[in-house]
């Protein structure tokens, strides 16, 4: 009779045992979706805000984000000489931008200005770091 009883409490100490080991599992997955969630970066405000800080005469050739680096190139075009002006208010303005508060270190890559007729164009890169 103690044998049954043992048997029986066996087998339903091994069915606690697999239940223990899927729990601890979901658990795992649980907490690497809640890490993954936590790090993610959401890109569809910070394309909303370039398209809100973009200023006239300015257009967008390029822009990737591969793993922690974020990267914009583009053209401004000015007929009065201004496209230095133009592109610095750019800049700041994108630095102080909220949805680019999880970027760091914005730097400004190789300008390079050429002349067409009588516009200058100034080809830009803007370069910022996740933290």
């Amino acid at each position: 009779m103690l044998t049954k009883k043992w048997q029986k409490n066996k087998e339903e100490l091994e069915k606690l045992e697999a239940w223990k080991k899927e729990n601890q599992k979901i658990n795992q997955d649980y907490q690497l979706a809640t890490k993954l969630m936590q790090e993610r970066i959401l890109i569809y405000p910070k394309l909303n805000s370039l398209g809100k800080n973009i200023l006239e005469g300015m257009w967008f050739k390029q822009l990737k984000i591969k793993s922690n680096l974020f990267q914009l190139e583009g053209s401004v075009v000015s007929p009065e000489g201004q496209h230095m002006m133009i592109f610095r208010n750019f800049f700041d303005n994108l630095k102080r931008d909220s949805n680019f508060k999880d970027f760091l270190n914005f730097e400004i890559g190789p300008l390079k200005t050429k002349r067409i007729s009588n516009y200058e164009i100034l080809d830009f890169i803007i370069e910022a770091k996740l933290k």
